[in-house]
């Protein structure tokens, strides 16, 4: 039996804003690698920190979405603490939210090598009450 092959180097990310930061969008980009992996599945975190003053009443949508192609041998859960990310998450100064990513290969995937792509993007968009 060949064994699948993949190598990587893992690349956990932190995003915070400022103060004049009003919104922004960034690639999120893993590469994969066998140090960083149980079986078949990585996992990986993206902490949103929201670092406006203390006393300051602005919040963070944050979103963060995967994309796989419907023929993909990869399967994406986004998970915030012990439940499904929502579709837009508040992050409040001095709380941020801590995503946690694990993706997972098909048990209907190629016993070789194969190439796929997942797409991750995060989104967060200054608030104010």
């Amino acid at each position: 039996a060949i064994r699948r092959q993949r190598q990587m180097c893992i690349r956990d990310r932190s995003y915070s804003f400022d103060e004049t930061t009003t919104a922004e969008s960034h690639s999120v980009t893993f590469t994969f690698a066998e140090a960083n992996k149980t079986t078949d599945t990585w996992v990986f975190t993206v902490t949103v920190t929201n670092t406006f003053a203390a006393d300051s009443d602005i919040t963070i949508d944050s979103k963060l979405t995967a994309t796989v192609s419907a023929e993909s041998n990869f399967e994406v859960e986004i998970k915030v603490g012990e439940e499904a990310a929502q579709a837009t998450e508040v992050v409040t100064q001095g709380t941020p939210v801590v995503y946690t990513i694990t993706v997972s290969v098909k048990d209907s995937a190629p016993a070789k090598a194969f190439t796929d792509s997942l797409n991750f993007s995060l989104n967060l968009t200054q608030t104010q009450a």
